[in-house]
């Protein structure tokens, strides 16, 4: 049974990686793609908090701190924290 796939350029023997025009081409194609989808998001976030539901974190010093840290940020701030724990109670069962 034949595949109906389409062929990558990658995949091809004769490819010899994408030209600077491409690659300029996919960096704001995905950039335009993540900026609607933010939009998107906010406009989702805004329209949940105008309903009333849920708590108001943006109100708080936490609420201020979530919001200028980025995902990865926030992740690597959990990460730190959560090293840090489990030393403690390490050291506590000791």
């Amino acid at each position: 049974m034949t595949s109906k796939r389409k062929a990558l350029p990658h995949e091809t023997d004769s490819w010899n990686g994408y030209t600077l025009e491409e690659l300029r081409y996919q960096r704001a194609y995905t950039s335009a793609r993540m900026e609607i989808q933010r939009a998107g998001l906010q406009r989702n976030i805004s329209n949940f908090n105008l309903t009333g539901s849920g708590s108001n974190v943006h109100g708080g010093i936490l609420g201020k701190m979530f919001n200028s840290l980025g995902y990865i940020d926030i992740g690597i701030f959990a990460f730190k924290m959560g090293r840090r724990v489990f030393k403690i109670f390490r050291r506590l069962k000791r």
